[in-house]
């Protein structure tokens, strides 16, 4: 849900091309796995962050997951904002 609505606070109104949107997506993503994979475990343990190599090697499969999470819900987003419903078309009055 934050995702969500990072994304929509981002795209907003603006017109943006899917690159855009899946580029931005992708750099959340990986925000996002910096952020709840490699700071806040170890702070919730009272530890001190360790953004050592070593550490992000061990967490790689989640940061593959973290980046395409949010290089599809970027996408997703943008779709969902720029769809609109197709209209019915107008009905002609006959001639009487």
């Amino acid at each position: 849900m934050v995702l969500g609505a990072v994304l929509g606070l981002l795209f907003g109104e603006h017109r943006q091309s899917n690159c855009s949107a899946f580029s931005l997506g992708l750099l959340i993503g990986l925000l996002d796995w910096v952020t709840w994979t490699l700071t806040l475990p170890p702070v919730l343990e009272g530890k001190t962050p360790s953004w050592t190599i070593a550490v992000a090697v061990s967490r790689f499969p989640e940061l593959v997951g973290a980046a395409l999470f949010g290089a599809i819900a970027g996408l997703a987003c943008h779709a969902l904002s720029t769809w609109r419903p197709p209209r019915p078309a107008p009905q002609r009055a006959k001639p009487t």
